[in-house]
């Protein structure tokens, strides 16, 4: 028998109040994590304070290559499927952006982006503020949701 950590997630109130869905919420706050632990998350953070002012610029930085199989695993979810479902209604309520893998061609999976400006507009909208706080450790080691691999 082998001793191994516990895996986790965390289902945030403001993430749920603003999807409407628990496995959404989960969802955006493992996208949101992978973003903060990226290293050029404050150029993305400046970049999304700005979106929707300049139409037709695509966004360059805060992309993430994740497969549904890959989100499956890190949130603990029924089904690859309810993931799949679930980005797709991300991507149509605005919180997500969704491109093709830009490096390999032959390569079907998808890059994810978090709305960023819209998250924090809407979190407004209802009173809350977008707080990435629990994201850092004291020693600045970020680790909160191992991957499944």
């Amino acid at each position: 028998m082998y001793n191994r950590k516990p895996r986790f997630a965390v289902l945030r109130e403001d993430l749920f109040a603003i999807t409407g869905d628990q496995l959404m919420a989960l969802i955006l706050d493992r996208l949101l994590y992978d973003t903060y632990k990226d290293d050029d998350f404050e150029a993305f953070y400046d970049e999304g304070l700005r979106e929707g002012r300049f139409p037709g610029i695509e966004p360059t930085h805060g992309w993430l290559h994740k497969t549904a199989c890959d989100i499956y695993c890190e949130c603990m979810a029924n089904s690859i499927d309810s993931v799949r479902s679930r980005l797709n209604k991300m991507v149509s309520k605005g919180l997500l952006m969704r491109r093709k893998h830009s490096v390999i061609n032959m390569d079907r999976s998808y890059d994810y982006r978090v709305s960023i400006g819209t998250v924090i507009k809407r979190l407004d909208d209802i009173g809350y503020t977008l707080d990435i706080s629990n994201y850092v450790k004291e020693d600045d080691k970020i680790e909160r949701l191992p991957s499944c691999r």
